[in-house]
């Protein structure tokens, strides 16, 4: 059994940014070196450490309002006890034992890391060339107003001359 020990206030501050009101939100959580590393599970890219003491191998998955609806509930001069187990991640303090069911059992199935949505250069789309612009045809930004007399080639009106 892989455990480590956290102080529950200084984990309830660092889940606040990254959870805020999402509630099906994946976090993924890892203990290595001293650290309690926890961040979103889909993008990476919010994270947050905290000291804490023991260590993990590998991460695990879980529901991330969850987890930061129980730490709520701990004191904050208490330690508590975070453990990976198969199919659990439980934590424990004082007198209580909670388990929060993994996303990952067995530590496969593990969410894929996906890149940010807004990065990356900003498409345009092409401009059209070949379009012949058309008698009442209207700009593109506009409600309706119809283009000038110059923008189109034949106009109705010059049918009856020919």
């Amino acid at each position: 059994m892989q455990v480590v020990a956290v102080n529950p206030s200084e984990l309830f501050k660092s889940l606040q940014p990254i959870v805020r009101k999402k509630s099906r939100l994946v976090l993924v959580m890892a203990a290595k070196g001293g650290r309690l590393v926890v961040a979103d599970a889909k993008y990476r890219a919010v994270a947050a450490e905290m000291p804490c003491t023991g260590d993990w191998k590998g991460t695990a998955e879980i529901n991330g309002s969850q987890l930061m609806r129980l730490i709520e509930t701990f004191t904050e001069h208490e330690l508590i006890l975070i453990s990976k187990e198969e199919e659990f991640v439980v934590i424990k303090g004082g007198t209580a034992t909670l388990n929060l069911k993994r996303f990952d059992p067995l530590d496969k199935q593990k969410t894929k890391r996906q890149p940010l949505p807004h990065k990356g250069k900003v498409k345009h789309a092409p401009a059209p060339t070949k379009k012949r612009a058309e008698y009442n045809d209207t700009w593109p930004f506009s409600a309706r107003i119809p283009l000038s007399k110059e923008a189109y080639k034949d106009r109705p009106d010059d049918w009856d001359k020919e």
